[in-house]
């Protein structure tokens, strides 16, 4: 079945009560990779409603006689606490989960003090490692060539989950703008110490700053007219009041309230 026309349909036949089976994780499912999430102000409160759905998760596998893998499960406590963190411990199948400092989910490096410095640094990594490429490459490439390998190809992993990493620190951000900052220097064939300002003119490129104001935006746009999944929007996110139509204040004007 695996590799079918079929097999992705069959598969979310096949899984379509797991999320029905819990009662009370928030569930996140992609492919065979499944997370339950519960936030929390009371560890004990927590660490009972996980503990309960994990025994579900048990009873659904063995209902579906589904082997899951102990070994490769883990948790994340995350908060913004650096001492008296909240201790949970949670059973899976007899065994304790370990806890994890950070857990890599769909390419975007979460951490358990929500900084995204290790994240960054992931990005910024295998950015420079194919920047390297195209350095050694550039002699045999022209300028536009160079800069399509870039937009295309090295940008796009710079700016990896760039809405979620928008409020990084300033430190990290300045490394971000270093490595498009080197690759302009690729493209371009300007000496080092040129204007960093004048590069990004002569390219016609955005901050990376700029570009993940703009990717917000979007987002946020998107969302606003509901064609976003439904946990992004519609459902927990956003709550749009209208305002009162007035001489000054003209149109379909909104205000918009998040909820935290």
């Amino acid at each position: 079945m695996q590799g079918s026309v079929l097999g992705s349909l069959c598969f979310l036949i096949f899984i379509k009560d797991f999320e029905e089976s819990l009662e009370e994780s928030d569930v996140y499912l992609f492919a065979d990779d499944a997370s339950i999430s519960k936030t929390y102000n009371n560890a004990s409160y927590a660490e009972r409603c996980l503990n309960n759905d994990l025994v579900l998760i048990e009873k659904w596998a063995e209902k579906w006689m589904v082997q899951l893998n102990v070994s490769k499960t883990n948790f994340v406590n995350f908060s913004l606490k650096r001492t008296n963190k909240s201790k949970l411990k949670l059973i899976f199948k007899n065994n304790a989960i370990l806890e994890a400092p950070e857990h890599k989910h769909l390419g975007v490096i979460l951490t358990s003090d929500l900084k995204w410095t290790a994240h960054i640094n992931y990005c910024t990594s295998k950015s420079l490692k194919k920047l390297g490429l195209l350095r050694r490459q550039s002699g045999n490439l022209s300028r536009s060539q160079k800069e399509t390998v870039y937009t295309g190809v090295i940008r796009p992993t710079l700016e990896n989950g760039s809405v979620l990493y928008h409020n990084c620190s300033a430190s990290d951000a300045a490394r971000l703008e270093t490595v498009q900052r080197k690759a302009a220097l690729i493209c371009t064939g300007a000496i080092r110490r040129t204007e960093t300002r004048k590069l990004m003119l002569e390219l016609n490129w955005d901050s990376l700053l700029i570009r993940r104001i703009y990717a917000k935006l979007l987002l946020f746009y998107k969302m606003v007219i509901k064609i976003t999944p439904i946990y992004l929007g519609q459902k927990y996110l956003i709550r749009a009041v209208p305002v009162p139509t007035t001489r000054l204040n003209a149109g379909d004007d909104h205000k918009f309230i998040v909820p935290f």
